[in-house]
């Protein structure tokens, strides 16, 4: 069974960029992805955007939820 559930509706997003050092604290550039109607679907876009950038080791990307999904979960 996936870590998600497939069914699960929510808003989520998909949150990055790249960074000016390895200590992943100031962004060069940002980007926002969403919202994505569940975490399955979020996960695909993360994977296939971390994928894009996988030669770069600046690049980071995330999955989030938006904190008022959550609050009605």
């Amino acid at each position: 069974m996936p870590p998600w559930d497939p069914h699960e509706r929510g808003d989520y997003w998909v949150v990055g960029g790249k960074y000016l050092d390895a200590g992943f604290r100031h962004r060069r550039w940002s980007e926002v992805i969403g919202p994505v109607d569940s975490l399955y679907e979020a996960t695909a876009i993360w994977r296939r955007m971390s994928y894009l950038y996988s030669h770069d080791a600046l690049v980071r990307f995330h999955v989030v939820r938006s904190a008022e999904s959550a609050r009605a979960a």
